[in-house]
């Protein structure tokens, strides 16, 4: 069952003809604590702000079925009151520019986990946007030069780039909320497909939106907290400076640091860079679906960050891979917010008149994890009696954790008989290749130094091998 909605926009500013200005991290605030308290309107699917910098001009988004019998007009009122409310003294301005979804069940009820409304925690939630919006964000400085260039966008590399056939990044990284990765995580046979799906087309989705409050609902409807590893940066940030408060019992939580995030990054048009990047590999994905296709969606549970290290192809090319997938982000009560995923696409051979071979796609990836660690010396004795490289006691030393395991993936061409396979080891790449080429196997697991790989695909048949695979660590 599905149900129609449309989405309204009013623009908070006198004058939208001019160029947009920052209008500071304490109106920013005051904007969204004004959109959560409109989520408590029956009729209102979800309510959220955006905008507020010097790319994007503030402004709210009311999102209700279509079957509502009650204007947007009506509305205009409720928003300045709850701008008011906050200390935020304008008059919104509704916008000619409307939006339309069809939903489903399951899109409705990630919107409904994304905010919950709820009165007593109000409050908190009021303290919880104070401190996202007004967090130190030291990476702005790698951010300002890309936003800068923002004009130059990689839209249109994406065609070409898909071609090309060994298209890589390291921005090519994305993160999904805890109920997308639980989605992934419980998916088997084509529900694999349609999970990985769900979240590919999410981000194609933001590839012209203009509108910062948009961008905000297709991420929530995909499931996705940030695009590319500079919003990750901004939100790792914007989550480690958050107040004192239990906010994994607050709905919401993800959703306003991702806003806060997005603030950030330049809104609309700093997260056109990172989604430029990803489109090369959804370019990639969509013109080899009539290929021999080996398609791994890699979700990241750990404190480690997952490195491509090496890889062995046995047969086919690689299309597109992910240099890097960031650790898993953690909300200050320690809870997770964020699972950082990563792309990789392998294919049979091409050539400019299309695929060429017998066979079709077989490799392996061997990958590093890594996290630093503080190592304090607890032995009074240690280092007393030891002059030179010997560290004192109490000394506080960073220290390097590592670990390392496999994937490899099997999707043959069918006219020559095989069966689709993912294998999972610790081993290296070309073991991880012949793994994948011997079992055939619907799913597989391995245990590592620190923690558990585990991998599964969608069909045993067909010219493309979806798969999914989860790095969890136990230290």
């Amino acid at each position: 069952m599905t149900t129609s909605y449309k989405q309204f926009f009013w623009t908070i500013a006198a004058d939208t003809t001019v160029q947009p200005e920052d209008i500071g991290s304490k109106k920013r605030a005051q904007l969204h604590k004004a959109a959560w308290d409109l989520n408590s309107i029956p009729s209102i699917l979800l309510a959220v702000a955006g905008g507020g910098t010097a790319q994007d001009h503030p402004e709210i988004s009311l999102t209700f079925p279509v079957e509502t019998h009650s204007t947007a007009e009506r509305f205009t009122d409720r928003i300045r009151q709850a701008l008011a409310n906050h200390g935020f003294y304008a008059n919104p301005s509704l916008q000619r520019d409307t939006r339309f979804y069809t939903l489903d069940e399951s899109d409705e009820e990630r919107v409904k986990t994304a905010v919950s409304f709820r009165e007593d925690k109000s409050e908190e939630m009021w303290r919880l946007i104070d401190s996202a919006h007004s967090a130190h964000l030291p990476s702005l400085k790698i951010i300002n030069p890309f936003v800068a260039n923002a004009s130059q966008t990689m839209f249109s590399a994406s065609a070409s780039a898909a071609g090309a056939g060994a298209a890589n990044s390291a921005d090519s990284s994305f993160t999904v909320t805890p109920e997308t990765y639980s989605a992934l995580k419980q998916a088997h046979g084509d529900t694999i497909r349609t999970t990985t799906e769900r979240i590919y087309n999410a981000i194609q989705s933001l590839k012209d939106e203009t509108r910062p409050a948009s961008v905000t609902l297709k991420m929530v409807l995909g499931g996705l907290v940030t695009v590319g590893f500079v919003m990750y940066e901004a939100f790792v940030a914007v989550a480690g400076a958050t107040v004192a408060v239990a906010v994994s019992t607050v709905a919401g939580a993800s959703m306003t640091f991702g806003a806060a995030a997005l603030a950030a990054v330049g809104g609309t048009v700093g997260i056109a860079i990172s989604v430029g990047v990803i489109l090369v590999m959804i370019a990639i994905r969509y013109l080899g679906m009539k290929d021999v296709v080996n398609d791994l969606l890699f979700a990241n549970d750990s404190q480690f960050a997952i490195i491509f290290d090496s890889e062995h192809i046995e047969n086919g090319e690689r299309a597109f891979k992910t240099d890097k997938i960031p650790a898993r982000v953690n909300l200050t009560d320690g809870a997770p917010a964020a699972y950082p995923c990563g792309a990789f696409v392998y294919r049979k051979h091409r050539e400019i008149i299309g695929p060429i071979g017998f066979y079709g796609s077989l490799f392996g990836i061997r990958f590093r994890a890594e996290k630093h660690c503080s190592l304090t010396l607890q032995d009074p004795d240690e280092g007393q009696d030891h002059p030179g490289p010997f560290p004192p006691p109490g000394h506080t030393d960073i220290v390097a954790k590592t670990d390392q395991f496999s994937v490899g993936m099997d999707c043959p061409n069918s006219a020559f008989g095989g069966n689709n396979s993912i294998y999972c080891g610790t081993g290296s790449a070309t073991a991880a290749s012949n793994g994948a080429k011997a079992t055939g196997d619907e799913g597989d697991d391995a245990t590592t130094t620190h923690g558990k790989i585990t991998g599964r695909r969608a069909d045993g048949w067909g010219n493309v091998n979806y798969g999914v695979a989860f790095f969890e660590s136990t230290a």
